[in-house]
Order: structure tokens, then sequence, then C-alpha cells
């Protein structure tokens, strides 16, 4: 049985879980903050990467704009487990990350953006990598997306200038 690729996307962006456990505990981001950097380019580079050779043998249309949602979605699953672990439902995923790379999403709209960003904004990933795969137009869930992004970074731009990280 074949999985259609909006399916492996998703799965794809599952894999956010266990990666963000992994580069959490090994050594790679344990002692400074150039481990993040190095960790977010291979999971940019990596996850379109994978999905190409995923995907490579179902008949999707050549667009772009499909490996950069997929990218997305990526970011929005990793952006649930930092409001999860901010929350203090899980533990372990994203705590140097939080000290090192990005304190500001422990605060209120911190917070509040991931939450958005992992239900919100990840519904409108996968909903647009579906248009993709299924040869749909994908313009007004795009539209939406691009309002929901501006109308959140009106919150959050102001809440890290202004606030305790400014």
């Amino acid at each position: 049985m074949s999985v259609s690729s909006a399916t492996s996307v998703f799965f794809i962006t599952l894999l956010s879980i266990p990666i963000c456990w992994v580069v959490n505990h090994s050594g790679l981001i344990g002692k400074d903050p150039w481990g993040i950097l190095v960790a977010g380019y291979a999971s940019l580079i990596g996850i379109p990467v994978l999905t190409y050779f995923v995907i490579r043998e179902k008949r999707v249309k050549k667009d772009p704009w499909f490996y950069v949602f997929t990218v997305f979605a990526f970011s929005s699953a990793v952006d649930m487990i930092i409001g999860l672990e901010m929350d203090g439902y899980i533990s372990g995923f994203m705590e140097f990350y939080m000290k090192e790379g990005e304190p500001y999403l422990g605060t209120a709209y911190g917070i509040m953006i991931s939450y958005w960003d992992a239900t919100a904004h990840y519904s409108m990933y996968l909903m647009m990598v579906a248009a993709i795969a299924w040869n749909e137009q994908y313009r007004e869930v795009g539209l939406y997306w691009v309002g929901s992004l501006l109308h959140s970074m009106i919150v959050f731009m102001p809440g890290t200038f202004i606030g305790k990280f400014a």
C-alpha cells in the first residue's frame, strides 16, 4: 500500500520529536550555542532532502513550495514541543535551546505564539502540502496563513522588543 505525499510529510514532521530529544541529550548543543546553529542548518537541509527521497517515486507536481511548507510544518511541530515543555507537560526536549537559543519563548507571548504556530499554522501547512500533492489550488489557505503570520507578529515583536529580553 502506498502512502500519499501529504501523509508522508505528516510523518516526516513527527520526526521532530525524536530529533529534538536526541539533539538535546547528545553533546552537540551542550557546550556552546554554535551547536544550535549546526542542528538548525542540518534540519533546514535534511528535511527537504528526506522529503524528496521519500516522495520521489510519487507523481507530485514539482512545486518548490511543497518543500518549503514541509520545513515550516517541521518547525511548527518543534513549536509544539517548545510549548508543551514550557508548560511542564514534557521535559528533556528543548532545555538547552530555551536557555541559550530563544529564551523569550518562555514568556507568555512566546508560549502563546508557539501554540498558535503549532496548531493553526501547522494545520495550514499540511492543508497546503495536501493541496499541492493533489494538484489543487492552495492560494486561499496561503492567504489565511500570511494574514495569521502577520497578525501574530504584531503581538510577538513588540513583546520581544519591549519585554524582559529586549
